[in-house]
């Protein structure tokens, strides 16, 4: 680990190794790994990603189809998807009726989803989405303007919307701070930013079986540098403070029930009575149980 590491959330050099350990993405030749600030609780990449690495990971075709592709991952993206519209759909509720929100930017829209959504609920809608290709598609699926390019070019319309949503956007972000203090300008007076975020970085189902995982295996992941930051519920509420944001609730979610079928839960079961050993049959059956409802996803509304 670099000496001279500072986190890019709180400026703060006090780091440490975070359990995920070494990483490597062959195609670029790119060794990394994951550590987390002591002070704000933020797990990141080190190093961090150059812009030529993360436009060739996310020009790749499969990016945005992943969940597609895959029986499993279609079903485990459409039970992910109606969690996310349950939560989001008490948040409209809550706030777009009450105080008469009509205008809703979804920043980051992939393919669209949320856009779609928003406007069935009477909202006025508008996407932004950094490629190009995928704008244009995302435009022609849905039937709505969605912008694409620098940053700059959609503060250029000087708009302003009661909603600002990032969706599993603000992990992929190499400068958050930066590109908040420019949604700010924005948002309208009485609106709201949207928040929904994977918690890769407190203990739920998923983070425990790479845990396990890694304990049991220990050779170097191949894989890209998707997510740039890992949060936890405390961590992102620290991140928000530290922006100067208001946070005005949070709801937090388990997704990754019931997509482990018998098969996965005996082999989470044996690798968490691997590591306890089998004395301790009643304490593994307890953890298990407990991982089931632990939330790996947040939303938060702030301003």
């Amino acid at each position: 680990m670099q000496a001279d590491l500072q986190c890019p959330m709180c400026t703060s050099r006090s780091i440490e190794n975070y359990f995920l350990g070494k990483h490597y993405y062959p195609k670029k030749n790119f060794n990394y790994q994951y550590v987390k600030c002591k002070h704000c609780s933020v797990a990141f990449v080190s190093p961090m990603p150059d812009e030529e690495i993360l436009s060739e990971i996310y020009q790749q075709d499969h990016y945005y189809d992943v969940y597609r592709k895959e029986e499993d991952e279609k079903k485990a993206h459409s039970f992910q998807l109606r969690k996310d519209l349950e939560k989001l759909t008490e948040v409209f509720k809550l706030f777009s009726a009450e105080k008469g929100f009509k205008t809703f930017l979804d920043f980051g829209c992939g393919d669209g989803k949320f856009l779609a959504f928003a406007r069935g609920f009477g909202l006025d809608v508008m996407g932004y989405e950094p490629i190009p290709l995928n704008a244009k598609q995302t435009s022609a699926r849905i039937g709505e303007k969605v912008l694409s390019g620098s940053l700059s070019s959609l503060i250029e319309t000087q708009k302003t919307f009661d909603f600002i949503l990032l969706a599993d956007v603000i992990e992929h972000l190499t400068n958050p701070k930066q590109v908040l203090e420019q949604l700010k300008k924005m948002l309208t007076p009485q609106g709201f930013f949207i928040f929904i975020v994977p918690l890769e970085a407190q203990i739920n189902l998923g983070q425990a079986m790479i845990f396990l995982s890694r304990k049991m295996k220990r050779n170097i992941i191949q894989a890209p540098p998707y997510h740039v930051f890992l949060f936890s519920d405390h961590s992102l509420t620290n991140v928000l403070k530290i922006f100067h944001f208001q946070q005005i609730m949070q709801l937090s979610y388990s997704t990754d029930w019931p997509f482990i079928d018998n098969r996965g839960q005996s082999l989470i079961k044996r690798m968490i009575f691997q590591m306890l050993g089998r004395s301790n049959v009643i304490i593994g059956d307890h953890f298990f149980g407990r991982l089931l409802n632990l939330p790996n996803r947040t939303i938060v509304v702030a301003r």
